[in-house]
């Protein structure tokens, strides 16, 4: 899960004639290196729920913030109120690169936290492959 994430905070974004420029970087605001904000979120438990949802909220927070700073005019996206995955798809068709294990693993990790959040009994996710393959990566 958590190279995953870590793919998210390294990938590039277009600039706007269409080339890819740098990796995009944490937030502004963000203060510390990016890792290690993975690390002390997804580390201070052991609930998988728990992990999932801060690990969504992560990925989430990356996805917000690579759209951000792609657009002309961000402060237009607050009032899109683009879902996860309104914003999901659109930084995969930008980023391109559809091939990246982390694009699925995104998805899933999406159908997961909605799981969650939707279902009183979401299940067992300690014996069940609900990350299909990136159970392991926790």
């Amino acid at each position: 899960m958590q190279e995953a994430i870590r793919w998210c905070y390294a990938a590039p974004g277009p600039d706007y004639a269409g080339q890819h420029t740098q990796s995009l970087g944490p937030r502004d605001n963000m203060s510390g290196d990016p890792i290690e904000q993975i690390n002390e979120h997804l580390d201070k438990t052991d609930d998988p729920i728990l992990v999932i949802l801060r690990a969504h909220l992560l990925v989430e927070e990356r996805l917000r913030d690579i759209l951000a700073q792609i657009s002309r005019a961000p402060e237009e996206l607050r009032a899109a109120r683009l879902s996860f995955h309104q914003a999901f798809c659109l930084c995969r068709a930008v980023i391109g690169r559809q091939d990246e294990p982390a694009w699925e693993f995104i998805g899933r990790l999406n159908e997961v936290r909605n799981r969650i959040a939707h279902h009183l009994d979401p299940g067992d996710f300690g014996r069940t492959p609900w990350l299909s393959g990136h159970e392991t990566a926790i």
